[in-house]
């Protein structure tokens, strides 16, 4: 039994990994989280901080694309999430709304 946990493990960090590597903008979030996103901010035009405030927001996007392709999913397969499943799914939808249209702002 422990050996198909660190199978499917192994799988899922495989996964991610792959992810990482085959996605330029994953590729370019990673960079700048190993760089600091501070450190360039005071030399960058307006337009080019606005694109690197929305390279910090990477996660957060990516997070919300992951939620709304599982609802997607439980919609196309008839499955209804618990109300508080629900409300969380929703919520974080409005959240990373709300913080795409901060960056668009500055």
């Amino acid at each position: 039994m422990k050996a198909s946990v660190q199978s499917n493990n192994m799988e899922f960090e495989g996964f991610c990994i792959n992810e990482i590597t085959l996605n330029l903008r994953a590729k370019v979030y990673s960079l700048f989280c190993k760089l600091g996103f501070e450190n360039f901010y005071s030399t960058l035009s307006n337009v080019e901080r606005v694109k690197l405030e929305l390279i910090s927001k990477y996660l957060d996007f990516k997070i919300s694309e992951v939620w709304e392709e599982i609802s997607e999913e439980l919609y196309v397969e008839g499955i209804r999430p618990t109300t508080p499943d629900l409300n969380s799914i929703k919520e974080s939808g409005v959240i990373v709304n709300e913080k795409a249209l901060q960056v668009t702002k500055k």
